[in-house]
């Protein structure tokens, strides 16, 4: 019984470190858009230029000529061996990183270097926002009904 008890409270402590503080969550495409359904669509409404008023910010991490053949509107293409050495200090601002669902290990290490460049960054954020990387990328997003569109990067 004592041992069951202490299971389930290490198991709830776990769910609530996950969800609460951990600094880069691994999510999949629906639980983003749960989430952060109308983040999102006030992001897709009003395109890349509209992240500050809708609270999110789409990072896609794809090369350019992926990016060009099919993007989620509102995201910005930075490919991810460029977009390791950034730096996003970023006040209370979520950032929602993808790639393609087979190369969501370098998806996971761009996220996890968003959050450490933004640490040791002189501007960074004092409250930044949570880092979402996408368990089955772009391909996942498209699936759950993101709106997506065609074009080059500005």
């Amino acid at each position: 019984m004592i041992v069951t008890v202490a299971a389930s409270i290490l198991a709830l402590a776990y769910l609530s470190y996950d969800f609460f503080f951990r600094p880069v969550r691994e999510v999949s495409a629906w639980q983003i858009k749960l989430e952060q359904e109308g983040k999102i669509k006030r992001l897709q409404k009003g395109g890349l230029g509209a992240w500050q008023e809708a609270k999110t910010y789409l990072l896609d991490v794809r090369n350019r000529a992926i990016f060009e053949k099919e993007h989620l509107v509102g995201s910005q293409s930075l490919p991810a061996d460029r977009a390791i050495t950034e730096t996003y200090p970023i006040q209370d601002v979520p950032i929602i990183v993808y790639s393609d669902k087979s190369s969501f290990d370098e998806a996971k290490k761009v996220a996890e270097a968003i959050v450490k460049n933004g640490a040791s960054s002189k501007g960074a954020a004092k409250n930044p926002g949570r880092i979402y990387v996408v368990k089955d990328g772009f391909e996942g997003l498209k699936n759950a009904g993101l709106v997506t569109e065609s074009g080059v990067w500005d």
